[in-house]
């Protein structure tokens, strides 16, 4: 682990996932002096409640955050990650300070629409609720303070093939939408990881 870093990356996989593809995606990032924190959810606990994973990833950036007390911090959330992310900072408003930027992949903020129809009524059927819930708002206080970039894909039908890009769009956030590339290749395409690393104010062409 560096001593010195210059920032803390967490990078959080969603729902049906692990953290195999956010490390590649941390990875092809090519950062330097970086420390990267990749939390594995596990595959099948991310099907039954969003909570204990909100408290999972929370106290693991706790322990990095008290390392690293004047670190700054980027994080990138796919999907259900990036939803954990926001009710972190929702529950932690003392660490806005210290995020330089927050980068939302495929993320659902004004609630998934596959979710609603496998939990129409609300019922809590697995995590299906909480991926429901609109938190427009949320993001929005958010982006207010902390630089934030959303992206989303027309893969099909305005969609991602799962997430629709109008459910990703926000006030004050920086919204992008790729062409043509699925939600689960959005973690690793080219296309995202150039986008990040502009938005970054890293210039360098992707190879």
């Amino acid at each position: 682990m560096l001593n010195s870093p210059d920032y803390l990356l967490f990078a959080q996989h969603g729902w049906a996932d692990t953290s195999v593809t956010m490390r590649t995606l941390a990875n092809r990032l090519r950062l330097e002096n970086t420390v990267v924190i990749t939390p594995n959810l596990g595959f099948y606990r991310t099907w039954w409640r969003m909570r204990p994973l909100i408290a999972q990833v929370s106290a693991i950036a706790q322990y990095y955050l008290n390392h690293f007390p004047h670190t700054p911090i980027r994080i990138i959330g796919h999907s259900m990650g990036g939803l954990i992310w926001l009710e972190i900072l929702k529950n932690h408003p003392e660490w806005w300070q210290r995020v330089e930027s927050l980068v939302l992949i495929a993320c659902p903020i004004k609630g998934a629409e596959l979710a609603r129809i496998i939990d129409p009524l609300g019922l809590g059927i697995g995590v299906a609720k909480a991926l429901a819930k609109n938190r427009q708002s949320l993001a929005e206080n958010i982006a207010k303070i902390i630089p934030t970039l959303s992206i989303s894909s027309n893969y099909f039908l305005r969609t991602d093939g799962t997430i629709s890009v109008n459910s990703t769009q926000f006030n004050y956030a920086q919204c992008i939408c790729i062409p043509g590339v699925s939600h689960a290749d959005l973690r690793i395409s080219p296309k995202v990881i150039y986008s990040i690393r502009d938005f970054w104010g890293i210039k360098q062409k992707i190879s």
